[in-house]
């Protein structure tokens, strides 16, 4: 397999849209509630996105993750809460240690950026039709910000994976290796958002 393919491979192992999480999201199953809980914790990560492009010296995109770090924070607002200094759940604290770690190194952090980037588009869009079908109850004008955004945002995954090309093959191997790191991290976290509900999936 070249690059690309072992990077989607392990993507594809851990499709984010899968995830019983976003499942029930899509179905209106999840309590607000719960909706509330992933905002703050999941936010903890939106913190973060632009400590990895910062590392890639890419301050373009440090600018756009700064300001999707705002819409993100109209999201939370729309479910009358706000992201807070620090991940609560030990699922997302574990997320946060572990990206702050991915993101470190660069060959990591393209690892990391492309696990997560690449899905953008389609959880993204997943997320609006969920929330503009079922939790019409939400300030629309607050949260479809950011997942507009996010669902046709390609080039972010495109630029870290031209990055990836650029790397030796240790790097190279660094970098596969930090998008499975980054791929489960991610779905471990939106596992303990989900709570009970999810375990019992």
């Amino acid at each position: 397999m070249n690059l690309k393919q072992q990077f989607d491979s392990i993507v594809e192992q851990w499709d984010l849209n899968k995830h019983p999480f976003y499942e029930s999201w899509r179905a209106g199953t999840l309590p607000v509630d719960t909706l509330r809980s992933y905002a703050e914790e999941y936010g903890q990560l939106v913190r973060l996105m632009p400590s990895g492009w910062a590392t890639l010296a890419s301050p373009d995109l440090v600018q756009e993750e700064e300001e999707h770090s705002v819409m993100w924070d109209d999201f939370a607002r729309c479910l009358d809460t706000q992201v807070g200094d620090a991940a609560v759940l030990p699922e997302t604290q574990e997320m946060v240690s572990e990206v702050t770690n991915l993101f470190s190194r660069p060959a990591s952090a393209i690892g990391a950026l492309y696990a997560f980037e690449v899905q953008q588009p389609a959880t993204a869009t997943s997320k609006l039709e969920g929330l503009k079908e079922n939790y019409k109850q939400l300030n629309e004008d607050l949260y479809s910000e950011y997942f507009k955004v996010h669902a046709v945002n390609h080039h972010e995954s495109e630029a870290v994976y031209a990055l990836a090309q650029q790397l030796d093959e240790a790097g190279q191997a660094e970098a596969v290796a930090a998008c499975e790191r980054m791929c489960k991290t991610l779905w471990n976290a939106l596992s303990g958002i989900h709570g009970e509900d999810c375990a019992m999936a």
